[in-house]
């Protein structure tokens, strides 16, 4: 692991040395023998005795116990005679000490004290002033290297407590996260629930009214035209029941379209001729032109969608001397237009004959609900002539 940063061997080797002792009093004792193996083959091959002879001192007098690899004694033995060949004098006392505690704990008295003995008489004074000189520059170097690989060790220790409690901070932010992306995903979801829930409601509620709609269409054709046979029964009783069974054919393909919201303009063309040939066989002096413009496409419309214009243009154009209506549908490229022309009297005009309007607000709420793009006018025209124009696009 060192290696990889020290390219000076014996530099390296005390470096292991350091490392090894100072993870064998952090207790991280697999580690510390792991860099004591290291260092010892480095110093056999560079023939380093003294790296040696720490290295075995530091493996014999720690309380590890693997003796698949080391055996205490040989070991503890190994670093006397390398710590005596090189007068390692300080060394050479403290493994003279760890044998004797050895042999102590192992039950032989007598090798402890002798192991003991040597330890007590061993003296500074054995040596030379030059060797002592020698020996305290070499401890001296050793123990400023063994500081060193302690510190760069607690800095080793440190970042990795600093890279844990970062990596714990950043687990914590994404956990916290991805909650935060739960919440709001179940809020949308039922935001979008919620949505769905109006809508539908809305749907409801716009088929229930524009059902209601086309139901007042029925009443309101039927109210006209009973009021019409009664007039007629009047007048001229022979009449009546021819107009009574066109008027229940009228009635019976009323229901039927009604029952839906888009027929084919075909049909609905169709139900207008009936209805205008009956309302002109009924009233003699009632005078309606009819016209169509452009080719029937294959298309559909909304049912009965023209009745109420056409209705109202009768019913008001009766009230003059001389009635006269004016139809004309014409279909261009994408939209078609009807046009529903009616003479009335100024005296109608002051009057409001033309009812309350609910017939053409009913037409409007209808074509809304169901989302027909489309454009209803009606005006006066100075001729006394009321015209209303209906336009849908399709």
């Amino acid at each position: 692991m060192l290696s990889r940063f020290i390219k000076d061997p014996y530099q390296e080797t005390i470096s292991l040395l350091n490392a090894g002792e100072a993870s064998l009093m952090l207790n991280q004792m697999d580690r510390g023998i792991a860099y004591l193996e290291q260092s010892i083959k480095i110093s056999t091959t560079l023939a380093d005795t003294v790296s040696l002879a720490y290295a075995y001192y530091y493996i014999g007098s720690t309380k590890y116990v693997q003796t698949t690899y080391f055996d205490k004694e040989k070991t503890l033995l190994k670093s006397l005679s390398f710590s005596k060949a090189t007068q390692e004098n300080q060394l050479v006392r403290h493994t003279y000490k760890a044998l004797a505690e050895y042999y102590q704990n192992k039950g032989e008295p007598t090798k402890a004290f002798a192991y003991l003995n040597l330890y007590h008489q061993l003296d500074d004074t054995l040596f030379t002033d030059n060797a002592r000189i020698k020996m305290l520059k070499q401890n001296t170097a050793y123990y400023l290297a063994k500081d060193k690989a302690f510190i760069t060790q607690l800095k080793e220790n440190v970042a990795l407590k600093e890279t844990t409690i970062r990596n714990q901070y950043i687990l914590i932010a994404i956990l916290v996260l991805f909650f935060v992306i739960i919440v709001l995903v179940f809020v949308y979801i039922k935001n979008l629930q919620y949505k769905y829930s109006l809508a539908e409601a809305k749907t409801e509620l716009a088929k229930k009214e524009l059902n209601f709609l086309k139901d007042q269409f029925n009443p309101h054709f039927l109210l006209n035209a009973l009021t019409s046979l009664y007039k007629t029964s009047l007048m001229d009783k022979e009449k009546i029941s021819e107009q009574i069974m066109q008027l229940a054919d009228l009635l019976k393909g009323q229901i039927k379209l009604a029952q839906l919201d888009y027929i084919p303009i075909e049909e609905e063309i169709n139900f207008i001729h009936k209805y205008i040939n009956y309302k002109k066989g009924r009233i003699k002096r009632l005078t309606i032109d009819f016209k169509i413009e452009g080719n029937i496409p294959p298309i559909k419309i909304p049912s009965l969608i023209f009745l109420p214009l056409i209705e109202n243009a009768i019913k008001y154009t009766l009230e003059t001397e001389k009635p006269v209506v004016k139809i004309n549908i014409s279909i261009e490229q994408n939209y078609l237009c009807l046009r529903a022309i009616n003479s009335f009297t100024k005296e109608q005009n002051k009057n409001s004959v033309h009812g309350t309007g609910n017939g053409l607000l009913n037409l409007r709420r209808r074509l809304v609900n169901l989302g027909q793009k489309f454009e209803l006018n009606c005006f006066e025209q100075n001729n006394n002539m009321y015209i209303a124009i209906l336009q849908i696009w399709y």
